[in-house]
């Protein structure tokens, strides 16, 4: 499993000059502050996002050069991300895209009985197929300059835990989609590569907004049958919800790491298959921990031992430490 943050040495890099790299998810998060970053580098970014007239659609036109185009893009829309194709088409012409970074997501919590099957849809809907859609549609473009795909999944692609199934279950297919389009693309020399970012909530917008996740909570508790509510009751909602803010405050802010590693993806010549990040705002990243020996021997082995140790070990851990 390979790690990259920003102590590491990143890898030989190709001339972005005229290098056209679309991003999808550029409203706020990773897809926002690496729009920025590749423009500084000198690539023709095009910033895609959700809302056209939002405040980060806004703010990147106001900072970035002239070589950067934002464009309106919901993935969950085959006619937006057609029309978004036909735009991206007359952009790059025959240079075609060297770079698609799949970075679109949503993170709505909940368990499993407080999920109603639109929330399992739509976290699909975004994270898989949108990826899926994206990718199947752009691919002409990147064909075209023996470009790479570089897809966001997490950490939670590869570790599961409570109160997160909708989540865990699109980015676990994101992974496995991006492996078997690494395979198939390698005949025409294509790169694809995975970023698997650790806790970053506190920096990305998936934790950082509390007023989005306590209207989800109020929502499940109004939608649950009479069954779940009493079996469950409404502190353990408040309970999970003051959890979530104590998460919030744990994730790192600093998106850094991960961003070097986007770069990496981008623009290396050669690229790594997989950038498992740590985050964190303490010594270790629960999630992905690569430092402190002793929680290694648990925390670590969940990203990256998994299969080696017992079920009965891994749900201990994730039931209380997760």
């Amino acid at each position: 499993m390979n790690v990259c943050g920003n102590t590491e040495k990143l890898a030989q890099q190709v001339s972005p000059l005229g290098k056209y790299v679309l991003i999808t998810g550029c409203d706020s998060g990773f897809g926002h502050q690496l729009a920025q970053r590749l423009d500084e580098r000198g690539c023709n970014v095009i910033a895609t996002c959700l809302l056209e007239r939002g405040s980060g659609a806004t703010e990147l036109k106001r900072v970035s050069s002239e070589r950067m185009r934002v464009l309106c893009l919901d993935v969950t829309s085959d006619n937006s991300v057609g029309q978004c194709m036909a735009r991206v088409q007359s952009i790059v012409g025959e240079a075609g895209l060297w770079a698609l970074v799949n970075n679109a997501g949503t993170m709505p919590l909940g368990d499993i009985e407080f999920y109603s099957m639109d929330d399992f849809k739509h976290t699909a809907e975004v994270n898989m197929f949108g990826m899926v859609r994206v990718t199947k549609s752009f691919l002409p473009l990147i064909r075209k300059c023996q470009g790479r795909i570089v897809n966001v999944t997490s950490v939670q692609g590869l570790v599961c835990t409570t109160h997160c199934a909708a989540y865990n279950i699109s980015k676990f297919a994101g992974e496995a989609f991006s492996d078997s389009l690494r395979m198939e693309m390698a005949r025409f020399g294509i790169k694809v590569s995975i970023i698997e970012p650790g806790n970053y909530g506190g920096g990305t917008g998936m934790l950082g907004n509390m007023e989005t996740h306590r209207k989800n909570y109020d929502r499940m508790w109004r939608e649950a049958s009479d069954d779940v509510r009493e079996v469950y009751g409404r502190q353990y909602l408040e309970d999970c919800y003051t959890k979530l803010i104590a998460a919030a405050r744990l994730g790192r802010k600093d998106l850094t790491p991960v961003l070097d590693c986007m770069e990496d993806a981008v623009l290396a010549a050669t690229p790594r298959h997989r950038y498992l990040i740590d985050g964190g705002n303490s010594l270790f990243d629960i999630y992905c921990v690569r430092g402190l020996v002793f929680i290694t021997l648990f925390a670590d082995v969940l990203a990256r031992l998994k299969a080696f140790i017992p079920t009965p070990l891994y749900d201990y851990i994730a039931r209380e430490y997760l």
